[in-house]
């Protein structure tokens, strides 16, 4: 197969500038949209729900990151958490998901309305970091946006079983020291 040459300026670059200041202006043109719709993301995070869904193709979506409401309580039943608005949560979101949930609009050609998190049901318990942020897409149906953090969640746990486990093994190795 042989390629041809292609050298039509026209076609090569829809984009044509006079002058430099033109050139300047259309490109931060571009990042005031891309920080205009990260605004308008957290904008919709912070605000109260409604009864408005997001309207997504459900083939299209990631199916390791749907979740119904009877799953998400089932989980988090007895971590003692609970689905609710997220405005309930006024602590920070990383840059990290706010880009995820871009990309996933994108993606999807669609903009989420009606966010949720995962929050501790008593106000005693404080969480430290970003809980898992969901869109719900369907009546019971909520789509996961920061998946990463189920991955970061997966470190080993503090579990009681481990102390004793530590303790065996201490006595066992003072016992067999000493014979």
């Amino acid at each position: 197969m042989e390629l041809k040459r292609f050298n039509i300026e026209e076609e090569l670059s829809s984009i044509r500038f006079s002058c430099a200041d033109e050139a300047i202006g259309e490109i931060k043109n571009l990042f005031f949209q891309d920080q205009l719709t990260e605004e308008q993301i957290l904008v919709e995070i912070y605000s109260p729900n409604n009864s408005e869904t997001t309207k997504i193709d459900m083939n299209r979506l990631n199916i390791d990151r749907v979740f119904s409401k009877k799953h998400i309580t089932n989980k988090y039943f007895f971590s003692r958490c609970k689905l609710v608005d997220s405005v309930k949560f006024q602590g920070d979101y990383s840059i990290r998901t706010i880009l995820e949930i871009k990309s996933e609009q994108r993606r999807l050609e669609a903009e989420f309305r009606g966010f949720f998190v995962i929050l501790p049901g008593n106000k005693l318990y404080a969480i430290d970091s970003e809980p898992l942020l969901f869109a719900q897409v369907g009546p019971h149906a909520y789509y996961l946006l920061n998946y990463y953090l189920l991955e970061e969640d997966r470190a080993p746990r503090f579990k009681f079983k481990n102390i004793f486990n530590w303790i065996k093994k201490r006595i066992s190795s003072k016992t067999s020291s000493k014979s």
